[in-house]
């Protein structure tokens, strides 16, 4: 990854899952860096996700940044 955090990184969306259905559902997206890598945050932080052709929404980040093992 680049130093420059302005710059977008490409990645892919490996799961994801509903954690609460209803007319406002919550699901937790689990995301890979196309590149490999990552970048240094917080748990609380926040993120400005683009689906091309689609639109931009921005996520809550809830993982430790020291936390890379996912089970399936």
């Amino acid at each position: 990854m680049t130093d420059n955090i302005y710059l977008p990184a490409m990645a892919r969306i490996a799961d994801i899952t509903l954690e609460t259905g209803g007319p406002r559902p919550i699901r937790t997206f689990r995301i890979e860096f196309i590149n490999g890598g990552g970048f240094d945050h917080q748990p609380g932080q926040c993120a400005l996700l683009s689906v091309f052709g689609k639109g931009e929404s921005v996520a809550s980040i809830s993982s430790a940044p020291h936390f890379t093992d996912y089970k399936q």
